[in-house]
């Protein structure tokens, strides 16, 4: 009897939940799926330590989080549509340079004593940024643009970001429905730019790690 009472509470908590974000109006859409506020909730964790780190309150701290959440979910799946339809892999000579070159940093910063886990980590992160800096230049040869300086970014090329996303939402792939999102992350991508780099000095033929040091 109390197992089917748990069935028949779990069933409706299910239900409830689901009607919730059926009565939950969809801010965005991203091939024609929709992209909904719920959804890019932090936990209340992460929002304490968010607002620590910001110097900021619970309030300021969950709307930076949401833009920032929101722009992130929009701009990945778009670029990992480019990605595919551009058939772009990881370099595996990159992936190994890149490996060479960050695979102690990475492991000094980890405190898993599983190497498994410690070699499947560096992987990862070489996996994802070497691709990450394949899409960008594949992305500045076919667009251009304007190319910024970002501290996790040498070389952002903004402007050619810009274009693909106007694009797609051209397309109708991509729809901002909010006025609140919409305007911030589309402010985001245009002028006036902070660290613009002239573009007799954007290179795109050898990647950040191949071109600098790393400090100390």
């Amino acid at each position: 009897m109390i197992h089917k009472w748990m069935a028949s509470l779990l069933i409706w908590v299910v239900l409830c939940i689901a009607s919730a974000h059926a009565q939950e109006k969809p801010i965005a859409e991203l091939f024609a799926q929709p992209v909904l506020e719920s959804a890019l909730m932090p936990d209340s964790q992460t929002l304490s330590q968010i607002a620590r780190m910001n110097s900021a309150s619970k309030e300021m701290a969950l709307v930076q989080y949401l833009h920032s959440k929101f722009a992130e979910t929009l701009i990945e799946g778009v670029l990992e549509d480019f990605a595919q339809r551009q058939a772009i892999k990881v370099d595996q000579q990159l992936k190994r340079a890149f490996v060479e070159r960050f695979e102690q940093q990475i492991l000094q910063e980890t405190v898993n004593d599983d190497t498994a886990a410690n070699t499947a980590k560096v992987n990862e992160i070489a996996d994802t940024q070497v691709r990450h800096w394949q899409i960008n230049k594949a992305l500045y040869e076919k667009f251009g643009g304007v190319v910024i300086f970002k501290q996790n970014n040498p070389q952002f090329p903004v402007g050619a970001y810009e274009t693909l996303l106007k694009q797609y939402q051209q397309a109708g792939k991509l729809k901002i429905f909010d006025d609140r999102y919409r305007a911030v992350f589309w402010e985001a991508l245009e002028p006036p730019y902070s660290f613009e780099i002239d573009p007799a000095n954007v290179n795109f033929d050898t990647p950040w790690w191949l071109e600098t040091k790393v400090a100390p």
